[in-house]
């Protein structure tokens, strides 16, 4: 059986990616939250740089398809969590969530969701 190999350091800095991610959709205010603006920039090249290490290890196994299957899955997890705070979020406001399910169900909404990943109801 073969052993795996645990990067402890990509975990690291995938994490602090993660915290870069969340910084560029919530910003810090003031001085700090400008200048962390252009470091936050480099999160998503470093997940790709990440990816392609460990691609490689996929294609020997043979496990292309299970990997998108997997990232499809993640996916629908995230955009259904998405949409239970969403929904959470309007409802504890007040605010009608029809216009959001409106938008969701037609052609548009669901073409953009769908193929360019966009949560219409963010």
């Amino acid at each position: 059986m073969e052993q795996k190999t645990r990067y402890d350091g990509l975990d690291v800095l995938k994490t602090i990616s993660a915290f870069l991610v969340i910084c560029a959709h919530e910003p810090f205010p003031g001085k700090f939250g400008y200048y962390l603006a252009d470091i936050v920039s480099v999160a998503v090249p470093c997940f790709f740089m990440i990816s392609g290490f460990f691609y490689p290890s996929v294609i020997k196994r043979g496990s292309e398809n299970k990997q998108l299957l997997k990232v499809f899955k993640i996916t629908l997890i995230a955009l259904a969590c998405y949409f239970v705070w969403t929904w959470f979020f309007y409802k504890i406001s007040d605010q009608d969530f029809s216009y959001i399910i409106n938008r969701l169900f037609s052609f548009k909404g669901s073409v953009k969701m769908i193929f360019f990943n966009g949560a219409i109801f963010g």
